[in-house]
C-alpha cells in the first residue's frame, strides 16, 4: 500500500473538515477543537484520508512543542503511519528550533510502544495535565 503524508493548512475549511472527520471517527467521545493553530499532517491512501496528527508550541515548557494528537483509521494500522507522523513532527520541531517535544498517552499501549521505539522517554511533569492513567513522553531534539 502506498501512503502519502502532507502538512496541511488545517485552518482552511477543506482541510479542517478532513481533520475533523478523521477525529470524529477515531475519537468519538472527545470534542474536536477547530484546527486554527499548530502544524497538522494528513496521510492519504490514494484519495482517502486515513490518518492525521497535530503539533503546536506548548505552554508547559519554553522552546518546546507538544505532539498533541495522532490517529490512524483501524484498517490502515500496522503500516507504520503513526511512527511516520511522529518523525515528521520531530523534523518540523527541529525546523522550529525547539529543544524538545512532549506528549502523552492514556491507555494506548501501541502508541506508547511507538514512543519508546522512536527514542522518546517517559518523564513526570511538575504539573501533570492528564489523569492517573496518563504516561508523559519527551524527545530531545
Amino acid at each position: 500500500m502506498t501512503y502519502r503524508a502532507y502538512m496541511v493548512p488545517a485552518q482552511e475549511a477543506k482541510y479542517a473538515a478532513i481533520v475533523a472527520d478523521l477525529h470524529a471517527q477515531l475519537f468519538p467521545t472527545i470534542i474536536f477543537p477547530y484546527p486554527h493553530y499548530g502544524d497538522w499532517w494528513v496521510v492519504w491512501h490514494d484519495d482517502e484520508p486515513v490518518a492525521f496528527s497535530h503539533m503546536s508550541p506548548t505552554t508547559y515548557y519554553p522552546n518546546c512543542g507538544y505532539f498533541g494528537r495522532v490517529g490512524v483509521l483501524p484498517k490502515h494500522r500496522g503500516h507504520g503511519l503513526q511512527a511516520r507522523l511522529m518523525r515528521l513532527a520531530e523534523k518540523r520541531g527541529k525546523g522550529h528550533t525547539w529543544e524538545a517535544l512532549v506528549s502523552d498517552t492514556t491507555r494506548a499501549p501501541f502508541s506508547a510502544a511507538n514512543f519508546e521505539r522512536l527514542g522518546w522517554v517517559q518523564f513526570q511533569p511538575e504539573n501533570p495535565w492528564g489523569n492517573r492513567y496518563t504516561k508523559y513522553w519527551r524527545k530531545d531534539l
